[in-house]
C-alpha cells in the first residue's frame, strides 16, 4: 500500500528548500514501498511453498482463476491435455493457504454430464457462483460454489476462445470481449451479460450486444485480453 504523505508545518519558520522536502518524501516513500514489499514477499514465500493439501493441481495453461469468499477458484486448463478440475485456494492473507480439489456434479435438469474439459475459456464469479463461457463450444456453465454443482446457463454470444471477461458487482453485469474465432482470428465483439438473468438455455437470453458508436475510436482485435470492469467510473479497462 503506497498513501499520500502529508507533513505537519512547524509552529516556528524553518529554512527548508523545496528540494529537501522532495527528498525527504521520495525516501519516506521508497521506506514504506520496501516495507510492504518485503512483508509481501515473505507473505507469498510462506503461502506459496506451505499450501497443504493432499495434492494441488499439475502445472498447466488456459485454466481460469476467480476469486470469491477469500479463495481462489481454477478452472480447467492443462498442458498436453485439458481437464475439467476444479481446485480451490484459501487466501485469508493470513495463514497459507490450502489446496482442495473439489467434487463436483451437475444439474441432470439442464446437463446431461459434467462440463467437457476445457482450456481458453473465460470465467467470472458472480453471486456465489462461477460463470465460465467455454471455448469453441458457444456454451454457458454456471458452478454454484456453495453446492459445487455445475448448472448450464445461456449459451454464449458467439463461436470463440481466448475471451476476457470481467464482471462488476456494483453494476450486476459483466463484459464479454473479443477473443478468436473458431479459424483464430482475433475479434473485436463486445456484449454485456446479466449472471441474475441467466436462467438456463430455454430462458430469455441475459446477453446483450453493445454496438461501437458511429465513428467512435474501437478497440484493436485481439485475443486472451486480461480486463477489468471498475465503478464507479463502469469503465473497462
Amino acid at each position: 500500500y503506497m498513501g499520500t504523505l502529508e507533513f505537519a508545518r512547524p509552529a516556528t519558520s524553518m529554512n527548508t528548500s523545496f528540494g529537501a522536502k522532495l527528498a525527504l518524501r521520495a525516501l519516506v516513500a521508497l521506506m514504506l514501498v520496501g516495507a510492504a514489499h518485503a512483508v509481501l514477499h515473505e507473505w507469498l514465500q510462506l503461502w506459496v511453498h506451505n499450501a497443504t493439501a493432499v495434492g494441488r493441481p499439475s502445472p498447466r495453461e488456459g485454466t481460469t482463476t476467480v476469486f470469491s469468499a477469500d479463495r481462489l477458484i481454477f478452472f480447467g486448463g492443462g498442458l498436453n491435455a485439458s481437464s475439467s478440475d476444479v481446485w480451490s485456494l484459501t487466501v485469508d492473507g493470513v495463514t497459507p493457504g490450502t489446496w482442495t480439489k473439489r467434487v463436483v456434479t451437475f444439474s441432470a435438469a439442464t446437463l446431461s454430464a459434467l462440463p467437457a474439459a476445457s482450456s481458453g475459456h473465460a470465467s467470472i464469479a458472480a453471486n456465489n457462483a462461477m460463470v465460465t463461457a467455454q471455448a469453441n463450444t458457444g456454451i454457458t456453465v454456471i458452478l454454484d460454489l456453495a453446492t459445487w454443482v455445475w448448472r448450464r446457463g445461456y449459451n454464449v454470444p458467439y463461436l470463440g476462445n481466448s475471451f476476457g471477461f470481467a464482471f462488476e458487482a456494483d453494476a450486476a453485469r459483466a463484459l464479454l470481449v473479443g477473443g478468436r474465432s473458431e479459424l483464430g482470428v482475433p475479434v473485436d465483439s463486445l456484449f454485456s451479460y446479466t449472471p441474475s438473468a441467466d436462467t438456463g438455455p430455454l430462458g430469455a437470453s441475459p446477453w446483450a450486444f453493445i454496438d461501437r458508436l458511429q465513428q467512435a475510436t474501437w478497440m484493436e482485435r485481439r485475443f486472451s485480453p486480461a480486463v477489468a470492469l471498475c465503478s464507479p467510473s463502469n469503465s473497462l479497462y
